[in-house]
Parts: C-alpha cells; sequence; structure tokens
C-alpha cells in the first residue's frame, strides 16, 4: 500500500520495513503471550469507505458481516453502544459542506469548540488517531470526507464487517 500511488505514477519505489517482518498493523499475536490466537491492528471496516472496499477489491479480499453488541466506555463506564455519537447530524453536515481543506484538527476546533461538542471531538479525533492512523493536526477533512461518508455514509452509521483474506 505503501508503493501503490507513487508506482502508479510511474515512480520507482523502494520501501525499507524498520521492522523484521512485514505486516504493518497486521500481526498474529502468540496465544501463549495474548491467552488465544489472535491478530493486532486493523480488521474491522466500518460503514461505506468507498476507498477501502476498493482497494479490498483490487487485492481480492472479501469482507463477511459482524454480529453481536457493540460496547462502549463513552460515558466512563462500559455499556453497550444503542445510542448514536451526539451531534453526528451537524458533524456530517459540516464535513459535506467544508469547501477549503484545513487539518481535521483545525476542523474541529472550528466548527465544534464548544463544550457541548467534547464527546464528538473526542470520539473522532480517536477515530482519526485509530482507525485512521493519522494525525489530527496533519490529516486531511477532505480525505477522511471521502473515505467516512462515499456513498451516503456517515460517521456514526455502523455496518461493521470483517476483513476476510482469499
Amino acid at each position: 500500500m505503501t508503493a501503490r500511488e507513487p508506482a502508479g505514477a510511474g515512480k520507482r519505489v523502494t520501501i525499507l520495513e524498520a521492522q523484521d517482518r512485514c505486516g504493518g498493523q497486521i500481526h498474529p499475536l502468540p496465544a501463549q503471550e495474548f491467552g488465544y490466537p489472535a491478530e493486532g491492528g486493523a480488521e474491522f471496516v466500518h460503514g461505506a469507505v468507498p476507498v477501502t472496499r476498493a482497494l479490498m477489491r483490487n487485492a481480492q479480499l472479501s469482507l463477511s458481516p459482524t454480529s453481536g453488541t457493540q460496547w462502549s466506555a463513552r460515558t466512563g463506564a462500559l455499556l453497550p453502544d444503542e445510542a448514536p455519537l451526539p451531534h453526528t447530524g451537524r458533524f456530517c453536515q459540516a464535513l459535506r459542506e467544508l469547501e477549503a481543506d484545513l487539518p481535521f484538527a483545525e476542523f474541529l476546533k472550528k466548527h465544534f469548540a464548544g463544550p457541548a461538542y467534547n464527546e464528538l471531538r473526542r470520539s473522532v479525533t480517536r477515530t482519526v488517531e485509530g482507525y485512521n492512523a493519522a494525525d489530527p493536526h496533519r490529516a486531511s477533512p477532505f480525505a477522511l470526507r471521502k473515505e467516512w461518508m462515499g456513498r451516503g455514509a456517515g460517521v456514526g452509521t455502523d455496518t461493521s464487517q470483517r476483513a476476510i483474506p482469499p
């Protein structure tokens, strides 16, 4: 994935691996150390995410729907996550209507500065940092909008699926 865009533009690319293994965020965790066989890193696809899905089709990966109850610690206690994130509609509207790109952290500060938006800011910042593995002070809201809201999906729309190799 690191070489995809530059190589597609006709550039010669050499990738140096910093670890003694390949795999980026995906890494098998030994059962004897973790308690059971598990994978570290990304393994779920949330929402429509057209960029991710196009890359998966290109890599011939498929998706398998997940089921069960999602849990959240948003309120400080671990509870079933039944309520949508507060102000999701306003957030999606502001993201859709954004005309000039700026760092994501500045977008939040400009449009969602008040204390009423603390939970929203914390949640979407964690998504940018965790799920998107991006720095909110450098990430583009335009790129995140394309990924999060493509094909009419929005932040807070839960259609999680697990990526399954061919």
